[in-house]
């Protein structure tokens, strides 16, 4: 039978728990600090495979402390979007440019992606990894901090089925959440 996750919040979370991730049905599949450039976007997905994915940041000597989190389907999740649009899946909004990056802001929030580069906009609930040509670059957002330091890290959880599905929809940054 297959498992059932409960750890299922909705939206962008701050400083949730690993620990509480772990215990509800979710595994770390993969982890690399910020510092680290050209890991294929393609191997993650890899090692990842189960029908969830969360993406998360945190300090490496802080490692229960997710600044932060949020899940969806891993389809959800690699699905592109043009330069500037998100997808509300699983309440965050989703965006994804092979040559630029990979993220989630809050739910009703819009980006600001720059060529070659992440979201420029503020905020704590905002995670973005800079990605050319289907891998990860150094650095650049999590939750408020802009980095290329060692200190902190990517994380990746993974997850067989919620016991609730959330509907996803394609917005443009200049549209309102539903």
């Amino acid at each position: 039978a297959t498992a059932v996750t409960d750890y299922a919040p909705e939206g962008v979370q701050y400083n949730a728990s690993l620990a509480a991730a772990v215990d509800g049905g979710w595994s770390v599949c993969w982890t690399e600090t910020y510092s680290t450039s050209y890991t294929p976007l393609e191997d993650v997905l890899a090692l990842c495979y189960q029908e969830n994915v969360m993406l998360a940041c945190r300090l490496a000597d802080e490692p229960d402390r997710l600044i932060a989190m949020a899940w969806a389907p891993v389809a959800e999740v690699s699905r592109p979007t043009e330069r500037d649009d998100v997808h509300l899946a699983n309440g965050a909004n989703w965006y994804w440019a092979e040559s630029r990056s990979l993220g989630f802001a809050p739910r009703g929030s819009s980006v600001a992606v720059q060529s070659q580069n992440c979201d420029v906009n503020q905020g704590p609930g905002r995670l973005c990894w800079r990605t050319s040509s289907g891998k990860f670059r150094s650095g650049y957002r999590c939750g408020e901090e802009t980095t290329t330091n060692s200190r902190y890290e990517r994380v990746v959880l993974h997850a067989g089925p919620t016991r609730t599905l959330r509907q996803s929809t394609v917005l443009s940054t200049s549209s309102e959440a539903p």
